[in-house]
């Protein structure tokens, strides 16, 4: 399973100098969704903990000399907190127990279950009637034993991108992947790798 900490990394480096206000019209797409890591963090990321905070029941709270604003339900309401990032976190994947395992996730996290659902990737689509819309892409993809049905990286990224159109992609590979990447780079339509980063994943 992808660590939350890796796939937090993997969206600072991605958003890099983007703005809270540009994301706002960016949705990030995970078309290999699994238990939605990428997606759940993408909704926690650079909030405050101004929420749980608020919502913690210290003991001074119980003291006689506590202020009376501060045991007041609507002191929370009144802070500004800062907004979820991107306009919509979309998940898709082809197995229906990822799927309900992500919506698991999702409420554990106290988060909307977003808009997951059952695709493969590779399905031929009629994107005819679809908007156009400023779209990301991030995706961790099966590799070695969770890799049930053979397919190359190459391939996934071109009908990822024939499908979403994405401005971005990033993707958490292996070494072979990247290697497979790496040597196929005229192939991808006008993508290029502009940045890699090396790490373990739990080895």
């Amino acid at each position: 399973p992808l660590r939350e900490t890796i796939a937090s990394y993997c969206l600072r480096k991605m958003i890099g100098s983007s703005s809270a206000m540009e994301l706002s019209e960016v949705n990030l797409i995970d078309p290999m969704v699994g238990s939605g890591t990428f997606l759940i963090e993408a909704a926690e990321l650079f909030r405050p903990q101004m929420d749980r905070q608020m919502n913690r029941q210290f003991s001074f709270l119980g003291w006689r000399t506590c202020p009376v604003l501060l045991t007041s339900p609507s002191l929370a309401a009144n802070f500004i907190k800062f907004p979820i990032l991107f306009k919509k976190r979309i998940g898709r994947d082809c197995s229906e127990k990822m799927i309900e395992i992500a919506r698991r996730n999702f409420h554990r996290a106290h988060l909307p279950a977003e808009d997951l659902r059952v695709e493969d990737v590779f399905s031929e689509f009629d994107l005819s009637t679809e908007k156009m819309e400023k779209n990301w892409l991030v995706s961790n993809p099966p590799y070695g034993a969770r890799l049930e049905n053979q397919f190359s990286i190459i391939s996934l990224i071109l009908a990822a991108a024939k499908r979403w159109k994405p401005y971005k992609m990033g993707f958490l590979l292996e070494r072979n992947q990247l290697r497979e990447l790496k040597a196929n780079q005229k192939k991808l339509g006008g993508y290029q790798i502009v940045s890699e980063s090396p790490f373990k994943n739990g080895g």
